[in-house]
C-alpha cells in the first residue's frame, strides 16, 4: 500500500523492529515517567527534581520532614520497572544484542552487574524507610501517591490522565523523566504498551479492511484523541500537529514530558526481545519482594532470577529450535 513508515515516531518503530522489517504496527505506546507532589517539593523547599533513586535518597529525609510526605515513594514492585532500570543503566538484560542480533539464550543483567546495582538502590530506599512495600504491579504505588501520602511514585504515562482525575486538584502533579540509578548512569527508556497484528486468513477483502482499520486507529486524528483520553504516546509524528493534541498539552504539560523523554532516548536502548518475558517479570517482581521482606540477600535474589529465567529461556529454545 506504499505506506510511509517514516510517519511512525522512529523509537517506536525500533522496538517492532527485526532486521528492518516492521512486525507489528505500534498502537497503545508508554513510556515509564516519575510524578511528583509539586505542593511538597515546594514546601521541603526541594527546588530541583531527582535524576535518579541516588537523588531520591539524598531528599527523602527533607519530604518527611518538612514536606508532609507520609512516604517518600511508593514505588510498586514491577517488572517492566525492572528493565527501565536497565536500560537507564545503559545495559542489556539479555544477551545476543538484547536478543534482537539472534534470539537469547539467557540474561546478561547478572554478568553485566545490572541487576545489583537496581536492587541495591531500591534496597537502601527500603532500609531508610523511604520506599516501603506498596505492592506488585505498575498501578500499586499509584494509589499512595493520587492521596496525597507518597511524594513520588513511577508510573506509565498511560496513567497519567488517571492520575490527573483521581489527584482532582488536590495538589500539583509534577512529572519527571523516569529515574536512573545513579545521576551519572547514561542509558535511555524503552516503551511499553501494545501493538497490533493482522491474522493472515487469506481472504484478501478482510485483509484490506484490517488494513484501512489500522490506519484509522494510527492516524494522526485518532492518535491525537487517544493521547489525550489516556495518556498513551501518539505513536503517529504528525499527531502533534493536531489542535486536539496541542489544546491537550497547553492545559496539561504533564504529558510533554513523556514525548521528550522518547526524544531524549535513543533507539540504542529500545529494550530485550525476550520469548518468556510475563514469567520472567512474576519472578524479577517475586524475588524483589522476597528481597525486601528480608527474606534473601541481592546477591541471592540476583541469581535466583538469573538461574529462574535462564531455565525458563532454554526449554523455550529447545522447544522452538
Amino acid at each position: 500500500d506504499s505506506y510511509d513508515v517514516s510517519e511512525i515516531e522512529p523509537n517506536l518503530a525500533a522496538y517492532y523492529t527485526i532486521d528492518n522489517e516492521l512486525y507489528s504496527m505500534p498502537f497503545n505506546s508508554s513510556t515509564p515517567i516519575m510524578y511528583y507532589n509539586k505542593d511538597m517539593f515546594n514546601k521541603a523547599g526541594i527546588t530541583e527534581v531527582p535524576d535518579s533513586l541516588e537523588g531520591i535518597g539524598e531528599i527523602g529525609q527533607e519530604l518527611l520532614d518538612k514536606g508532609g510526605a507520609g512516604e517518600v515513594m511508593s514505588l510498586g514492585i514491577y517488572g517492566w520497572f525492572f528493565e527501565q532500570f536497565i536500560g537507564k543503566q545503559g545495559l542489556e538484560y539479555a544477551n545476543n544484542g538484547n536478543g534482537r542480533k539472534e534470539a537469547a539464550t539467557a540474561v546478561a543483567f547478572d554478568e553485566n552487574g545490572a541487576a545489583k546495582n537496581i536492587l541495591t538502590a531500591w534496597k537502601d530506599l527500603n532500609d531508610k524507610g523511604f520506599a516501603p512495600i506498596v505492592g506488585k504491579g505498575g498501578d500499586a504505588g499509584l494509589a499512595d501517591f493520587s492521596a496525597g501520602k507518597s511524594a513520588i511514585t513511577l508510573g506509565s504515562t498511560a496513567s497519567l490522565k488517571q492520575i490527573l482525575q483521581d489527584v482532582n486538584g488536590k495538589f500539583e502533579v509534577g512529572t519527571a523523566y523516569f529515574p536512573k540509578i545513579k545521576s551519572s548512569d547514561e542509558g535511555g527508556v524503552s516503551i511499553g504498551g501494545a501493538s497490533l497484528w493482522a491474522l493472515n486468513n487469506n481472504d484478501p477483502k478482510k485483509l484490506r479492511a484490517t488494513w484501512e482499520f489500522v490506519k484509522f486507529l494510527i492516524s494522526p486524528e485518532s492518535q491525537a484523541y487517544w493521547n489525550a483520553q489516556t495518556g498513551y504516546f501518539p505513536v503517529t509524528v504528525k499527531a502533534q500537529d493536531e489542535q486536539v493534541f496541542k489544546d491537550n498539552v497547553e492545559k496539561y504539560p504533564q504529558f510533554q514530558t513523556a514525548i521528550d523523554q522518547l526524544h531524549d532516548s535513543s533507539a540504542d536502548y529500545v529494550g530485550a526481545l525476550l520469548s518468556v518475558f510475563p514469567g520472567a517479570r512474576a519472578t524479577v517482581e517475586s524475588e524483589i519482594e522476597s528481597m525486601l521482606n528480608g527474606k534473601e540477600d541481592v546477591d541471592t535474589a540476583v541469581k535466583n532470577m538469573a538461574d529462574s529465567i535462564n531455565k525458563s529461556i532454554e526449554e523455550y529454545n529447545l522447544v522452538n529450535e
